[in-house]
């Protein structure tokens, strides 16, 4: 019996069959270690609440609440634990009419460029303004309006010619550098899809988090990008992603924890996860994990078999 049910899921996975779960409960852990510090700022997004996510965050002390960002300022050595209880479900934009007439105004902040800051080095990461994205996005979108639409072109143009790499780097590339490498992790390829949407005016945000296995366990960080539109005065945000090529879905098991405020401290902050301040000669050391120590899901029997036999 239990050789028949292994080869109906992989009769079943050959097919992509197994299916991702409707709904998870999803407990992460973050755990930051410092030594030799002379202080630690850690941050986090303040309101996560969106997008078929609801979210509650334990933590050891009070944050203080800066720009949309959750603050701690820890000095010395010792350590810091951020939990995140998540309640997760499958989420699909079904209505995806809107243009770009229909945007009312103060969407500024999601239209702008953005770099980071990393270990000192500075990166053009997101650049809406530089030519070659501009013309780029231009030759692939046309006069297109429909912010959909718009969407639509970029996400197939860089499914279709921008590998992954499995090589990245200590330091992200700039977009320029993913537009003309034609390659890019996860960041870079939501960063390039952005930059392209922003130069011709599709207010965007970057969104950090992680994707979990079909047992529970942490799988991968991960980034994509959620695109705004309007329909009828309405706010509709659908989600973006060119490395799991999904377009307007986020599924269950896919979770965010920082997405960007729209300035550029917003996003060199969510990219680093922790930042720090040392004297001179001082390099301080900081160990960080992150652990899924719960997950429960609500999803076809299929899945509940392939579950129980891959945990076994």
């Amino acid at each position: 019996m239990l050789s028949y049910l292994l080869a109906l899921i992989l009769i079943f996975q050959s097919v992509g069959a197994l299916l991702q779960p409707d709904k998870c409960d999803i407990t992460l852990e973050f755990s930051y270690s410092f030594r030799n510090t002379t202080e630690v700022r850690v941050v986090t997004a303040e309101n996560l609440n969106f997008m078929g996510q609801s979210v509650s965050i334990g933590y050891a002390s009070e944050p203080k609440k800066e720009g949309g960002l959750l603050n701690w300022s820890v000095k010395g050595d010792g350590s810091f634990e951020i939990v995140y209880d998540i309640r997760s479900e499958r989420y699909e934009l079904e209505d995806f009419w809107g243009n770009l007439s229909d945007l009312p105004r103060g969407m500024e902040r999601w239209l702008g460029k953005n770099t980071v800051n990393v270990s000192g080095r500075t990166i053009d990461f997101i650049d809406p303004e530089n030519e070659l994205i501009r013309a780029k996005a231009t030759e692939i979108a046309g006069d297109e309006q429909s912010i959909y639409q718009i969407s639509r072109k970029l996400y197939d143009w860089i499914v279709d010619n921008v590998r992954y790499n499995l090589r990245a780097g200590t330091y992200p590339q700039s977009v320029v550098e993913t537009l003309q490498r034609r390659s890019g992790d996860c960041d870079e390829q939501t960063a390039l899809f952005i930059s392209m949407a922003r130069s011709l005016g599709v207010p965007c945000f970057y969104m950090d988090g992680y994707v979990i296995d079909r047992v529970g366990r942490y799988e991968a960080g991960h980034a994509w990008a959620g695109v705004i539109k309007y329909s009828d005065g309405e706010q509709e945000i659908f989600p973006v992603d060119t490395v799991y090529k999904e377009l307007g879905v986020k599924r269950a098991n896919k979770v965010f924890v920082d997405y960007d405020g729209g300035s550029e401290d917003y996003m060199s902050t969510i990219y680093n996860d922790v930042r720090y301040w040392y004297e001179r000669g001082k390099e301080p050391r900081i160990d960080y994990e992150v652990r899924c120590t719960r997950y429960t899901n609500s999803s076809s029997p299929l899945y509940a078999i392939a579950e129980r036999i891959l945990s076994a």
